[in-house]
């Protein structure tokens, strides 16, 4: 169906109150981390966070966006006035728990797949 499915109330408001889900789930995931480091950041602000992250993504990068991500998230920071070294440890340990969050769902759908990447083989 594609882009078309959203044209049916139904799958559009499953779609929104999904979406809606997921950023809450987001949003206190950055504030529980930054908690963990000492950091007492607002929710508004941990999705003001969230949001920039999102936003620098998009920018072309490396791979993992190995100093992207570290860049927009401490100038995401700069803007609610939280710099220094636990400012940096913040951001270092989300980037890693988001490495490691969508690793972990890439191999368990191979794995799921029964097939190994390498090497990769047609089969009918």
């Amino acid at each position: 169906e594609g882009i078309a499915g959203m044209f049916r109330p139904s799958h559009a408001v499953s779609f929104l109150l999904l979406t809606g889900f997921i950023w809450i789930i987001e949003v206190v995931i950055v504030y529980n981390v930054a908690a963990s480091v000492g950091l007492e950041l607002a929710l508004g602000n941990a999705l003001l966070v969230l949001l920039v992250l999102a936003v620098g993504s998009m920018v072309p990068s490396s791979p993992g966006q190995l100093g992207t991500y570290e860049l927009v998230g401490l100038s995401a920071l700069a803007l609610i006035a939280i710099q220094g070294p636990s400012a940096l440890a913040f951001i270092l340990l989300l980037h890693l728990l988001t490495l490691m969050g969508s690793t972990t769902i890439g191999v368990m759908c191979l794995l799921a797949r029964d097939r190994s990447p390498l090497p990769l083989k047609y089969k009918p």
